[in-house]
């Protein structure tokens, strides 16, 4: 989508271990995911990370997103500013449209 855009541009390739997190364990040829892998480390924030949509109609497709609050965390965004915590995050990558 649009909003990785000056990172990630259309046709880009990433490489991505999806072991890192506690990656999925799929049967294959019937595609059901049986279970997971536990964890070799943690998200952390400002990373790139890449998760699995949750629509019912995208269940397959890959969302590619920045990491911008953790747990505990408060984040607010107003007109084209986000907020973490209360302090103005600098999104210099950010593209407001």
């Amino acid at each position: 989508s649009a909003s990785m855009e000056n990172t990630l541009l259309v046709g880009d390739f990433l490489f991505v271990n999806k072991a890192a997190f506690g990656g999925e364990l799929e049967i294959p040829l019937i595609g059901i995911h049986c279970c997971r892998l536990p964890a070799f480390g943690t998200p952390h924030r400002d990373e790139v990370i890449v998760f699995r949509s949750v629509e019912d109609s995208t269940p397959d497709l890959n969302i590619v997103k920045r990491l911008i609050g953790m747990p505990g965390d408060t984040l607010q965004m107003v007109h084209d500013t986000v907020t973490r915590n209360g302090q103005r995050l600098d999104e210099p990558y950010a593209l407001h449209t």
